[in-house]
């Protein structure tokens, strides 16, 4: 009798090697499979970022090459203006009549330019000395303002010649309040000269534009 009891043990040590052989193998194949799918997703994810941040980049490309269309034409009537003949002899000469010549110049142009909202002229202090609102309206003498502190007069007085200023997209302001109902606006300036002044600019020039569909 005695001599079959190490067989007994034998055979449950065996089977409890069996079982933990067997335990550990199903363990170990269940982390390779969370492995695996830790990778397929860290993969998977990648492919997806690199396939939005190409999408995003194409579309900002296109939104660049859109908006540069339409801001270039801006760009040469701003040009247009502060070269004109008008513009130029009332900075050398600040004749009445010059001066009325250019309001019409400019009323003629905003006219034209339905999608422009305004179009000012301002002297080197930063008064209004032309403006114009949209659809060709002179604006009277007393009805015009001091723009010394807007961003885009003092911007554009800091560039040199022939360089256009863009204005960040803000709302208009008139008589020191936020205009109702609101109007978000860009403002394009560029500084004029005095021929016998040198580098030193006699003020700027600045077309509103208002951000719409057509625009």
């Amino acid at each position: 009798m005695s001599g079959h009891f190490p067989n007994v043990a034998t055979s449950q040590t065996t089977v409890r090697r069996s079982n933990s052989w067997m335990i550990g193998l199903f363990l170990t194949g269940w982390l390779a499979a969370i492995v695996l799918c830790v990778v397929w997703y860290w993969i998977d994810a990648r492919k997806l970022r690199e396939t939005v941040m190409e999408r995003e980049v194409a579309r900002v490309r296109l939104y660049e090459s859109g908006m540069s269309q339409k801001l270039l034409p801006v760009l040469g009537d701003l040009h247009l203006l502060a070269d004109s003949e008008p513009m130029r002899d009332f900075i050398a000469k600040e004749r009445d009549a010059d001066l009325r010549r250019l309001e019409a110049v400019a009323a003629e142009f905003s006219r034209q330019r339905p999608d422009y909202d305004q179009l000012r002229y301002l002297d080197e202090n930063g008064l209004e000395r032309v403006r114009v609102n949209r659809g060709g309206q002179i604006v009277p003498a007393d009805r015009l303002q001091d723009k010394s502190g807007r961003d885009y007069f003092l911007r554009a007085m800091e560039q040199p010649a022939g360089r256009v200023a863009l204005s960040a997209l803000n709302l208009n302001v008139e008589q020191g309040r936020i205009e109702q109902p609101l109007k978000p606006m860009l403002r394009f300036s560029i500084p004029v000269f005095d021929a016998a002044a040198g580098s030193e600019a006699s003020g700027s020039s600045t077309t509103a534009r208002r951000p719409s569909s057509r625009a």
